[in-house]
């Protein structure tokens, strides 16, 4: 018989919202911030307003299609949703240069991608006449039949389609992904928790953070009347969740 009930956390007990609006931002500050492409910083804060938030999203998102698309291959982590959507940018961004500066784009894409690599390639970038377009992210990817692992792989594979030359930098998860992982922590826990919960500085002061004002999806009391009931019938309960947390 049953005893023990382990609840998780997002989405069952939490909204996943302001994990995927800090996704959002984190995508964003890697495009426009001059702590890393630099594209746009006129464009980059870290005090956006909820309806600032929910334009940044829907745009990276387009609307959550991409974040439904990636749940429906299994990729349910939001540093992988991160590092997928803004590394399929990254080389959109460098595909319309490919003609003037192909044996830097070659240098870059074939060694580990670095905050200073992304500062260099925001520097070249901003030169020439370059565009998002978040739009085409769902278009191709819904081409590949596979799910996880070779999401990362297509992207090596897009390297090998726009560029022709071999890659396999997108399939680990290099330090690329842990600057996608770490900008995420910012948004998410805030200036004071960055540090406890990743065991490294905040890059970028400033941001408030998520996690004072996360959301139950059910009334707060409800849920501890629950846990209660489980309790005083001789059930041992448990809490997990594989984000971290401050």
């Amino acid at each position: 018989m049953i005893k023990t009930i382990l609840f998780d956390v997002d989405g069952v007990l939490l909204s996943e919202d302001h994990y995927f609006d800090a996704s959002a931002l984190t995508v964003w500050e890697l495009l426009v911030s001059d702590n890393y492409l630099g594209l746009m910083p006129e464009k980059f804060k870290t005090d956006f307003d909820p309806t600032e938030i929910a334009v940044i999203r829907m745009q990276v998102f387009e609307n959550d299609r991409v974040l439904k698309f990636l749940k429906s291959r299994g990729l349910n982590a939001n540093w992988d949703m991160i590092f997928l959507t803004f590394s399929y940018q990254l080389i959109h961004l460098l595909s319309q240069i490919r003609e003037a500066e192909a044996h830097k784009i070659n240098r870059w894409l074939t060694t580990d991608i670095t905050r200073d690599t992304l500062r260099e390639i925001g520097q070249l970038l901003k030169k020439h006449h370059v565009t998002f377009d978040f739009d085409l992210f769902h278009k191709d990817f819904q081409k590949l039949n596979g799910a996880k692992q070779e999401l990362f792989i297509f992207l090596d594979h897009l390297v090998k389609e726009n560029f022709g030359f071999e890659t396999t930098i997108f399939q680990k998860k290099g330090t690329l992904w842990s600057i996608c992982e770490h900008i995420s922590q910012e948004w998410y826990v805030g200036d004071e928790n960055v540090f406890d919960s990743t065991g490294r500085p905040s890059v970028q002061l400033g941001k408030r953070g998520f996690l004072a004002d996360e959301k139950t999806l059910c009334d707060r009391e409800e849920i501890n009347q629950l846990f209660m009931w489980l309790i005083s019938n001789g059930f041992s309960i448990g809490i997990g969740t594989g984000e971290a947390r401050a």
